[in-house]
């Protein structure tokens, strides 16, 4: 399930495992993972999802929904997605001000 370049890939391959075993918790045990977080991810996920659904057009829902069964993972495309969102919180200007010191 390890994939040398991210965590994010290799938690992403983890679930993507997990679905494919239907999500049981005995897959969960014979590979050592937490079941209740893996259900967790999946709640977060499908939240996620609906929002997606809501807040697109109509012609573009279907695309979403199949797009997101997780069956092929396109590295390169999940690395710039989480880039962007990880963007607006990876720093803050705190701004420069001689009183407070380092």
């Amino acid at each position: 399930y390890f994939i040398l370049d991210s965590d994010h890939l290799s938690l992403l391959n983890i679930f993507n495992s997990w679905q494919l075993a239907r999500c049981t918790k005995e897959w969960c045990q014979r590979h050592f993972f937490q079941f209740r977080s893996l259900v967790k991810a999946r709640e977060v996920r499908a939240q996620l999802l609906e929002i997606c659904q809501r807040c697109l057009p109509a012609k573009d829902r279907e695309a979403v929904t199949s797009r997101s069964s997780g069956a092929t993972m396109h590295p390169k495309v999940i690395r710039k997605a989480i880039c962007a969102g990880f963007f607006f919180n990876a720093a803050r200007f705190k701004g420069f001000d001689s009183s407070q010191g380092p």
